[in-house]
């Protein structure tokens, strides 16, 4: 009986495994319709979870494809959405790939039509917004507007290489039509051409001329040619960017050119919409690895420049140096996505896929979050809070209001009041929203991690943390020891330069001991150049030079640090920092490049005591050392007793008592700032610094170097 009554619960839960299974199957339907823009028939597959039907409407992801592959080659996208699905991590949707192919073998450039219209290949743009979505609404159901219209909200476009582009430059050109784009290893900033450009300048053997044997890089930028500049009198077929013989660059060629470029639209349209980063959410990926073909080295230099300008712009964007893949392709796309309302009243609070926020230590924080109406009605007069919480107390608490915000809309809220935190350490923020007729309240709230720390840049993302001049920028050239990316700054033009890189958030250093600004660097610079680090404490009025670098020749990775101190205390509560790089012989090979920029800080509310009793009492080595301004002591102690912290000079007389109290079990930290007991400067030299506590006696030495 009890083996019979096991059979029938393993049939039970096989039978419930297998259902869930099934709801979340994927299916590819291959079929193919006649393009009334190219006048040719296009195979197209679509991907979508068995469980819609015609009565359920589902979101569109567009797929463009690059050249060369067929839909057929993307069949991973199968179980790639049927993973994350199973996984929780992406909603239903289709996703919809047309193939890229001409159909005409004697074209030329390998089919390369970039989803332009032109007048070589066809109208592939007028293809994939006009035909494509047509296509797609009449044999799919997807969500309409309340009058039966195309519904924005529910369409992204996405591509890898030539689809990338593409995908880019027909989201701006057609925003009524996508909520989105991501591009992957596609050439979306025409700026980095002359890295193309001087690549075929030095591998070009024919003379820049069209006839072959030819080097591969030129042949392809024909298609360029053909696409953007069109003459069917010249050999290329089109107006070719180099001259014949000698490969020098036609600007008026490479003009034309630019107007094509995906950030050129990108440009255009962020200067005419009063909100574009909520306009279009936006991915770059500039990794280039894929199961088909290589690329050179500087493609990624397409995407990279692209996000940059993005981040100059002030455009929120994702950016990263992947590889396109598929589980990360369609979790994106249900992330971007407008939900299917449920509820008349349903404001949520967005939630992160890292429920970790990290702020720099000491510097003036303004608490973001982004909620979106998930309702069916428009919402107004919505009342968003944010507190702040440590293990003992309420340490923030601010509340603003958002006027109206339209179904399914997204509002970015910041809150005036800035907040800053005192201590290394973690500290709860939760927000949460009061919306009238609230109908779930399940995603009424957020709870995460804020975690105070003292990095204030690795310089693997962007650079949005900054106000920026010309030159400086990210770089992966010989990256610091565990980085992918650093800062670099180059010479953006010849003679003498003067250019700064600026943090927009100042810092808070009036409940400061001691502050240094630290980080790594590699430079090669002349006797004429510097590289300085400037404070200002009266908002950016005047600065001054709290360090600086120079030298005549190439140095390799390195540490620098540079004080602060004088700069904590009452009255020191905005102060700002930039690095600033200035050549007055015109030095245009000038570099100075930087990783891993911290602000280290001594509170005066620094709690050390850990939570568990150390297991015996240590003097830890002081740091920095040598020092110059001030050099950081720590200890700790295994039980309570009385301390004595002394330092000595190198004969044996004593110099300063920095602590002389009973203290408890605990670890310490005190800075000091080289003078003696009667507060007058030590002089540089030799020092031994000791900690009695109880029968605890250990020394260490430190040197002062001034």
């Amino acid at each position: 009986m009890k083996v019979r009554l096991l059979h029938i619960v393993m049939l039970v839960l096989t039978f419930a495994f297998a259902s869930i299974l099934f709801s979340q199957e994927v299916v590819i339907d291959h079929k193919v319709f006649k393009s009334k823009s190219l006048n040719i028939n296009v195979p197209v597959s679509v991907h979508r979870p068995a469980s819609v039907t015609p009565e359920t409407p589902c979101p569109v992801l567009i797929w463009l494809s690059t050249n060369i592959v067929t839909p057929a080659d993307y069949d991973g996208f199968k179980n790639g959405l049927q993973k994350q699905l199973t996984n929780g991590k992406a909603s239903p949707m289709l996703v919809v790939i047309a193939s890229a192919l001409t159909g005409n073998p004697n074209l030329r450039y390998y089919g390369i039509h970039l989803y332009c219209n032109s007048e070589y290949y066809g109208k592939w743009g007028d293809f994939v917004v006009k035909d494509l979505i047509e296509w797609v609404g009449q044999n799919y159901s997807v969500p309409k507007t309340a009058d039966g219209g195309h519904d924005r909200r529910y369409w992204l476009i996405a591509g890898f290489d030539m689809g990338g582009s593409g995908a880019v430059r027909l989201a701006y050109q057609y925003p009524e039509l996508f909520t989105g784009f991501a591009t992957y290893g596609g050439d979306v900033a025409y700026e980095a051409f002359p890295l193309w450009f001087a690549d075929v300048q030095r591998n070009e053997t024919n003379g820049f001329r069209y006839s072959f044997p030819m080097y591969g890089m030129t042949y392809m930028l024909g298609a360029y040619a053909v696409n953007f500049t069109p003459d069917p009198s010249s050999p290329w077929l089109g107006e070719f960017p180099l001259k014949e013989g000698t490969g020098e660059v036609i600007d008026s060629v490479y003009a034309k050119w630019m107007k094509f470029s995906p950030s050129t639209y990108g440009r255009e349209y962020y200067a005419s919409n009063p909100a574009p980063d909520r306009s279009l959410a936006v991915h770059l990926s500039s990794g280039t690895t894929n199961p088909w073909f290589g690329f050179p080295t500087y493609t990624p230099k397409f995407t990279e420049y692209f996000h940059d300008s993005l981040s100059a712009w002030n455009v929120t964007h994702e950016y990263d140096a992947k590889s396109f893949d598929y589980l990360t392709i369609v979790t994106w796309a249900s992330k971007n996505f407008a939900p299917l309302p449920k509820f008349d009243h349903d404001m949520a609070i967005r939630k992160p896929d890292i429920l970790t926020v990290k702020t720099t230590g000491f510097g003036k924080w303004q608490p973001t979050v982004a909620i979106r109406n998930h309702g069916k009605a428009d919402a107004n007069n919505v009342k968003v809070f944010c507190e702040i919480k440590d293990e003992a107390a309420l340490l923030y608490s601010a509340q603003t209001e958002i006027a109206s915000i339209k179904t399914l809309d997204i509002a970015d809220v910041r809150f005036v009041e800035t907040w800053t935190p005192l201590l290394h350490k973690n500290y709860s923020i939760k927000f949460y929203v009061q919306n009238t007729g609230e109908e779930n309240a399940e995603n009424d709230s957020l709870t995460m991690t804020l975690g105070s720390i003292p990095l204030i840049d690795d310089f693997e993302g962007s650079l949005d943390k900054w106000q920026r001049q010309p030159g400086w920028n990210l770089s992966q050239y010989k990256p610091n020891k565990g980085s992918v990316q650093h800062l670099l700054f180059a010479p953006p033009a010849l003679g003498a330069i003067d250019s700064w890189l600026e943090l927009k958030t100042p810092f808070d250093l009036a409940q400061a001991r001691s502050a240094r600004f630290t980080f790594n660097t590699r430079f090669d610079l002349a006797m004429t150049d510097s590289g300085m680090v400037q404070v200002s404490s009266d908002d950016g009025a005047t600065w001054m030079t709290v360090g600086s670098l120079c030298c005549d020749g190439e140095q390799a990775w390195l540490k620098y640090s540079f004080s602060l101190d004088s700069y904590v205390g009452n009255g020191f509560d905005n102060v700002r920092i930039r690095i600033r790089f200035v050549s007055q012989g015109g030095n245009d090979n000038a570099s100075w490049e930087i990783d891993n920029a911290t602000l280290e800080v001594n509170s005066l509310t620094e709690i050390t005591a850990p939570a568990t009793t150390p297991a015996s009492c240590v003097l830890f080595d002081n740091y920095p050392n040598p020092f110059n301004a001030s050099t950081t002591l720590a200890y700790q102690i295994q039980q309570p007793a009385h301390v004595t912290l002394t330092v000595y000079n190198a004969i044996g007389q004593h110099v300063i008592t920095l602590v002389d109290a009973r203290q408890e079990s605990g670890r310490y930290t005190i800075v000091w700032d080289g003078t003696n007991q009667n507060g007058q400067p030590t002089t540089s030299g030799l020092y031994v610094y000791s900690l009695k506590a109880g029968d605890f006696l250990q020394q260490k030495k430190l040197v002062l170097l001034k």
